[in-house]
């Protein structure tokens, strides 16, 4: 015969008798859902939140306000790492110097499949997607309305009323409008921007803070590279194809990964968006387990000789040679689109952090109810 108990709420109330078994399932049920419910909560905020970027030298606006193409920012935008701390310069008088377009901590993520986040250009425009396809492509929305360059898309998979990040499967959605980064124009996503000559344009993107003590010096490595009209490129005896590093502490920067031995890239090549990971000894290239992914920029000789796009996602493990991993059509753009920022984040379908809250909120109220009827 089954042992039976009395169970007995917080206020004092019998609720009459339980077997103890059940209860103790119950209980367990109830921890666990509650756990689950709050990582989902966690998961859906911790992810896909930029927290530094650069921008091009054609960005007006935010050169405007003292902000510059060698410059590490953060959203507002604010300075996180201003150029003299990397060594690089800039001409504000003349509008030349370094252009730092790609940006990394050497601390990335490469979980398979990778989900990315993502800015184009000014002149991408992206698939064509409505809602009545199976193509979802906000950056064709965005770039519609001259708003594409300074926003961050990431790649989904799904309907759009149930988007899912996912690894490339030709579809992308608007993850970050530039308004919310402080880039111009700051006006409404439905608004149109077409035809305006003053665009600012996210030009690399990472989601570590390299300074976080506010000394204005990085705190942890940062790996970046310049564009083919930086001045620095010669003082540094780099080129555009380089991958370059800037240690904690260091008098300048030093070429990291040659874009030439390193990479298999051709003279001439621009390295216009980077993820990077650095296992092993910190600032030098282990070859079993250092790797990125890059895009190259319009022009780049590598993608006019093999007909690849600047929109197009190479792979490395600096062994000398590199893969396309994913085409332009598989992030849903025009291979005529240009990729010049690039993060990844793990895991295989991660869903917004909008619909991960609604999912944890939902299953805490779901155990509310099914602990209010289990006194009654």
């Amino acid at each position: 015969m089954k042992r039976k108990s009395t169970f007995t709420t917080r206020r004092g109330e019998n609720v009459g008798p339980t077997d103890e078994k059940e209860e103790t399932e119950m209980r367990h049920f109830y921890k666990l859902a509650s756990v689950i419910a709050v990582l989902f909560i966690w998961a859906g905020a911790a992810q896909g939140d930029p927290d530094t970027f650069s921008i091009d030298r054609d960005s007006e606006a935010a050169i405007a306000k003292d902000l510059l193409p060698p410059d590490i920012l953060t959203p507002g935008p604010t300075i996180n790492v201003p150029l003299e701390s990397l060594g690089l310069s800039w001409d504000e008088d003349l509008g030349t110097g370094d252009d730092l377009n790609a940006l990394s901590a050497g601390l990335d993520s490469f979980a398979r499949p990778p989900v990315f986040f993502f800015s184009v250009d000014r002149d991408s425009v992206g698939i064509d997607g409505n809602p009545q396809t199976p193509i979802v492509s906000d950056v064709f929305e965005e770039a519609a309305s001259g708003q594409a360059a300074g926003d961050v898309f990431v790649t989904i998979y799904g309907h759009p009323g149930v988007p899912i990040w996912s690894a490339p499967v030709g579809q992308n959605m608007l993850h970050i409008n530039q308004s919310e980064l402080g880039l111009f124009p700051a006006i409404l996503q439905t608004q149109d921007y077409t035809g305006q000559d003053i665009i600012d344009d996210l030009d690399a993107l990472n989601f570590t803070e390299f300074d976080m003590d506010g000394n204005g010096s990085p705190d942890v490595n940062v790996y970046f590279s310049l564009d083919s009209l930086s001045t620095s490129l010669g003082t540094l005896g780099a080129t555009a194809d380089d991958i370059l590093l800037f240690a904690p502490g260091a008098a300048s920067a030093v070429i990291f990964a040659d874009g030439d031995n390193d990479i298999g890239l051709q003279e001439g090549d621009d390295l216009d968006a980077l993820v990077l990971l650095d296992l092993g000894t910190r600032g030098e290239i282990d070859q079993f387990g250092d790797r990125a992914f890059f895009s190259l920029a319009p022009g780049s000789p590598t993608l006019v000789a093999n007909g690849y796009s600047p929109a197009d996602i190479f792979y490395t493990n600096f062994n000398g040679t590199y893969v396309r991993e994913f085409t332009a059509a598989q992030l849903g753009l025009l291979a005529t689109d240009d990729v010049d920022a690039l993060e990844a984040e793990p895991g295989a379908y991660v869903p917004e952090p909008q619909t991960l809250f609604l999912v944890g909120t939902g299953a805490l109220l779901l155990i509310g109810v099914i602990r209010r009827k289990r006194m009654k």
